[in-house]
């Protein structure tokens, strides 16, 4: 019993371990449609990219007669619907990829958009606090030249 729990937990995670690896090759493999400027332009809000992904994933899940769902419950059972399910998966998965590459690994394009906006926010402030101490001591000198010419004036006239 255990050596055939062993071989079908095996078995599982080989299958959850290539689903994963296909959802990153297709993400990384997506990236250059969704990402090249020509043509992001042009599937930029119109709710694209997600079959895209999908057409992708069933292809390839198709094509190696990849199904999750039998890997699962019963290995010899693939079937054309198991198939479009695992396609769903990878393609899932792979906006999840995304996700966690560009949002939370910070390797993607808004993540970096997000750091060159901190940046310049930063150097913002720096300015401002710069600015700041140059208008203080501005504010000093006019101050300390005011007093000299006030000490002048006093000298000048209690000197006979």
């Amino acid at each position: 019993m255990t050596e055939a729990f062993d071989a079908y937990f095996v078995n599982v995670m080989v299958a959850l371990g290539k689903l994963v690896i296909l959802a990153i090759l297709l993400e990384r493999g997506l990236y250059f449609i969704f990402d090249y400027t020509k043509w992001r332009d042009k599937l930029e809000g119109k709710g694209l990219r997600a079959p895209i992904a999908l057409a992708a994933a069933w292809i390839i899940c198709w094509w190696y007669d990849f199904d999750i769902v039998a890997a699962l419950l019963d290995p010899a059972a693939i079937t054309n619907f198991g198939i479009f399910i695992t396609a769903t998966i990878v393609a899932g998965v792979s906006s999840a990829a995304i996700v966690l590459f560009q949002d939370v690994m910070k390797f993607g394009r808004s993540a970096r958009k997000q750091m060159s906006e901190f940046d310049r926010r930063k150097k913002e402030a720096e300015l401002a606090k710069i600015e700041a101490e140059r208008k203080k001591s501005e504010a000093e000198i006019k101050k300390a030249e005011a007093e000299i010419k006030k000490a002048e004036e006093i000298i000048s006239t209690s000197t006979p």
